[in-house]
């Protein structure tokens, strides 16, 4: 797992015109914005980690929203905004903010086979005459014959897929 970091290394009450600081950083999946302030002058480093390791990086010296009385801590939700703003997140990354979790919902083959399954016995119960699902309707002949092969379909894939968790769980306990 990548590291993931948001810190205050100085603070700003602690910056003078004389000397060079690292006041904040924000650090994401081999990605970082860094705020840095020189001899008075403000400016944001932005690095990418490639393969070998090594940062390549960028300098904005253009901030024109940097201010020695901001807050550490809208110092950081700046750096925060200006990392999203240069490193955005692609849509597979969202997904997965979105539906991961302390509590993550685990979506398995059976859960979705199991839930397709519910799908076509409610398609049937439509198609069909009576609760038994035993008769279709006439105008629904071929969709009732077509569900009914689906329904056998799923049924063997959940078989199967149970038999597989069971011969999983066998191999786990010897």
């Amino acid at each position: 797992m990548e590291e993931s970091v948001i810190e205050t290394i100085t603070k700003m009450s602690e910056l003078d015109d004389k000397n060079y600081f690292t006041i904040a950083r924000v650090i994401e999946n081999g990605k970082c914005v860094e705020l840095h302030y020189n001899n008075g002058k403000a400016s944001i480093e932005y690095g990418i980690k490639d393969e070998d390791n090594n940062w390549n990086d960028e300098v904005d010296t253009d901030l024109k929203w940097f201010r020695l009385d901001l807050t550490d801590n809208e110092i950081l939700e700046i750096l925060d905004k200006k990392f999203n703003e240069y490193f955005p997140k692609s849509a597979k990354e969202k997904l997965e903010e979105k539906f991961s979790t302390k509590d993550e919902i685990r979506i398995t083959k059976l859960s979705i086979l199991t839930e397709l399954k519910q799908n076509i016995e409610h398609n049937i119960l439509c198609y069909s005459t009576n609760y038994l699902m035993t008769q279709p309707k006439e105008e629904y002949v071929n969709e009732w014959k077509i569900e009914n092969k689906k329904l056998l379909l799923v049924e063997e894939m959940i078989k199967e897929e149970k038999q597989k968790s069971k011969d999983k769980n066998k191999g786990k306990s010897l």
